[in-house]
């Protein structure tokens, strides 16, 4: 077990840092190629996340071939050879992808109405969610896990005939719901109809329209008509996208160290993912985005964070809620450290975590960490009052192996009087991949050591 020992940034942090590969739009970029008939080829930044190698992992399993490689410069080239919409796979007995409610959702949609049996074990708020409409459908059993952790999902469907069509509503807090009914609808006989009360992200439309899928979009009303050949999805070569999540974290510290000015390039700038560069504007910091032009679908642009909101003598008060707290996600959590270095009350509502199943239990810990620095965060609803640049108190705490603690206490740390220690820091891989590295071009002093 690693921890990480982090000195006070006595310097504004400066730089221009790439970061790794947004994962919402990976996984679903992965999924249309598994359902597409040939090689689809996918350059990453880096190698691919913890989530994207869960996919790619099961997706092997059931005889869905990847092969990824270094390329010049520390990045990735991801090949994978889809089987196309019906073919039958492998029957490997349970997937386990509990705590993977984003991957879960993409392997119902991949699984279910194909031609086979196929088990998978997920978290109970998957299984409630898809058995909405698969169960209908005569498409699924479950059963409760024998450890009383999780839902065994049983699909079968007969060859040479298609489910139904079907309509869903679904509260759009999550995308993996709205995914699992998209992707299961392609091996429909009739149209598939998904109402959302807030549009989750489009990460997926917008994949199976570049492939040409007939899906029609009004509002959060989504329709998809199956494609009659079970061969018309074309596989595609997908560029790098920036994760949009990261700028959280980049964000908090340039508005938490005086005088930072930190810039990301080639990074998601989709209107349905986080808008951090928007929360960073109202809380009173400073961001500028570059549109960068359409990466496959999917826009892309240059983003700078700056500004203290510490300054001055006006006190900032900010609520978030509905569909920007939604879509900000667990990005949230990096943007506390921000304001508690700010004025003002942060106040966040109807907030969706999505790491861990989306276990809610992360935000009571969140504001935990933060009390443990000196930080005024409280429940009901979250929310943490500005201390106008007054620094943290040092920390000595343990992650417990969740990497968006790990990374919430080193960025207090950076703002604090004295050195701190983080323990239990591996889990850092998943959540912001060489997030030391990035923060140490960035100048900031950390050091790894056997915990």
């Amino acid at each position: 077990m690693q921890a990480l020992l982090v000195k006070p940034c006595e310097q504004p942090l400066v730089g221009r840092v790439p970061v790794f590969d947004d994962q919402p739009i990976l996984l679903a970029r992965i999924a249309l190629a598994a359902l597409c008939r040939g090689r689809t080829r996918i350059d990453l930044a880096q190698v691919p996340g913890a989530s994207a190698e869960v996919l790619l992992r099961a997706l092997e399993l059931l005889g869905i071939k990847s092969e990824a490689r270094q390329a010049l410069g520390g990045t990735c080239e991801l090949d994978v050879q889809g089987q196309g919409l019906l073919a039958p796979l492998a029957d490997v007995g349970a997937l386990d992808v509990r705590g993977e409610s984003a991957v879960a959702g993409l392997l119902v949609g991949l699984l279910a109405g194909r031609p086979g049996s196929y088990e998978l074990l997920v978290d109970e708020q998957v299984a409630a969610a898809v058995s909405t409409f698969l169960l209908p459908l005569g498409a699924l059993e479950q059963k409760p896990a024998s450890d009383g952790g999780g839902v065994f999902l049983h699909l079968r469907w007969a060859e040479g005939k298609r489910i139904p069509g079907f309509e869903i509503s679904t509260p759009g807090l999550a995308s993996w719901h709205k995914q699992a009914a998209l992707l299961t609808g392609l091996r429909a006989a009739g149209e598939t109809s998904v109402l959302e009360s807030i549009a989750s992200s489009d990460h997926l439309e917008r994949a199976l329209s570049r492939a040409r899928a007939p899906i029609e979009q009004v509002g959060s009303l989504l329709v998809l008509h199956p494609p009659r050949d079970a061969d018309a999805l074309r596989p595609d070569h997908f560029g790098p996208i920036g994760s949009a999540h990261a700028l959280g974290y980049l964000a908090a510290l340039a508005l938490s160290i005086p005088g930072s000015h930190i810039e990301v390039r080639g990074v998601s700038t989709n209107p349905s993912g986080p808008a951090v560069a928007a929360a960073v504007q109202l809380l009173g910091g400073g961001a500028v985005v570059r549109p960068g032009g359409d990466v496959q679908g999917e826009p892309v642009g240059d983003v700078a964070f700056f500004g203290s909101l510490g300054g001055g003598d006006e006190r900032r008060g900010l609520v978030l809620s509905g569909e920007t707290a939604v879509h900000l996600g667990d990005a949230v959590f990096p943007l506390l450290v921000a304001a508690a270095r700010g004025r003002g009350r942060f106040e966040v509502t109807d907030l969706a975590p999505q790491g861990r199943g989306g276990d809610l239990r992360i935000i009571e810990r969140v504001v935990g960490f933060m009390r443990s620095a000196g930080a005024s965060a409280s429940l009901g609803p979250l929310s943490v009052l500005g201390q106008a640049q007054e620094p943290f108190r040092p920390l000595r705490v343990t992650t417990g192996g969740d990497g968006r603690l790990a990374a919430l206490g080193t960025l207090m740390a950076m703002a604090s009087r004295e050195p701190s220690v983080i323990d239990d820091v591996d889990c850092l891989r998943s959540e912001f991949p060489r997030f030391i590295g990035t923060l140490k071009a960035l100048g900031a002093s950390l050091e790894m050591h056997a915990a």
